[in-house]
């Protein structure tokens, strides 16, 4: 089970895990149990948007705006 909770923070892990878990016919009530370190990570994941977001608050550059966005996408 400690291989499925690590495994949740490595880029790919998530569906190796998953697909040999199915794969081995894993027991599906200890598969679920696992669910903590979803609740983990996605919280994890989270926070980490949230600092990234606000070291770039104040940045000025290309694309910081929703007005600059719009005028690339806009017809011209």
């Amino acid at each position: 089970m400690q291989v499925i909770i690590v495994s949740r923070f490595i880029p790919g892990g998530r569906t190796a895990v998953t697909l040999t878990c199915g794969i081995i016919g894993y027991e599906r009530r200890r598969f679920v149990a696992t669910a903590v370190a979803a609740v983990i990570w996605a919280l994890y994941a989270f926070f980490i948007g949230r600092l990234g977001s606000k070291a770039f608050e104040d940045s000025h550059g290309p694309g910081s705006s929703s007005r600059s966005a719009a005028r690339c996408w806009s017809a011209p």
